[in-house]
């Protein structure tokens, strides 16, 4: 049970506010709402910046073995994982409009969840492509193949990235 029921359900000071005072139980839902938001970008940018760490390690291999036809791609991918990191870490504190609504509906909030656990996926795809990249440069894996593989990480960097701003645009409204 989280701490905001529990505090409700025990009678204690909060429960005497939700009583009282109108909206202030809305209000307190709301700042969970825009607390989990901002752990679940936080935690993806996290995430994003440990990937952006290994480009570089992988950058510095590919550079050491020579196989310099593959660092412009892989700049690529740094800077992809930059933008998409800054972009995840500064959006708007609780996207007020959702996150303003007293009563959200659960359907929205299910969809918001799903969309939530699809970009943590995304993101687990992100590294483990890495690691095949890594793991390619580390047995000298032919430049081609390395090349396919570094594609397929591009192709899923631009699906998470679109992937967040659908969740942008449903939270905003923009979007359906």
């Amino acid at each position: 049970m989280d701490a905001y029921k529990k505090m409700v359900q025990d009678g204690g000071i909060l429960s005497k506010l939700t009583k009282f005072v109108p909206g202030f139980g809305g209000y307190l839902e709301r700042e969970q709402r825009r607390t989990a938001d901002k752990m679940q970008r936080d935690y993806l940018a996290q995430q994003l910046g440990v990937h952006k760490s290994k480009v570089s390690d992988i950058t510095l291999e590919l550079t050491n073995s020579m196989k310099l036809d593959l660092l412009s791609p892989m700049d690529e991918i740094s800077k992809k994982l930059e933008k998409m990191t800054d972009r995840i870490r500064y959006a708007d504190y609780g996207y007020a409009g959702f996150f303003d609504a007293v009563k959200i509906n659960e359907a929205e909030l299910a969809k918001i969840y799903e969309f939530d656990l699809s970009l943590v996926e995304y993101v687990q795809s992100i590294g483990e492509s890495l690691n095949v990249i890594e793991n390619g440069v580390d047995s000298e894996e032919e430049d081609g193949k390395l090349k396919s593989k570094i594609k397929t990480l591009h192709k899923t960097l631009t699906e998470f990235d679109n992937r967040f701003n659908d969740r942008e645009h449903i939270i905003t409204g923009v979007k359906e």
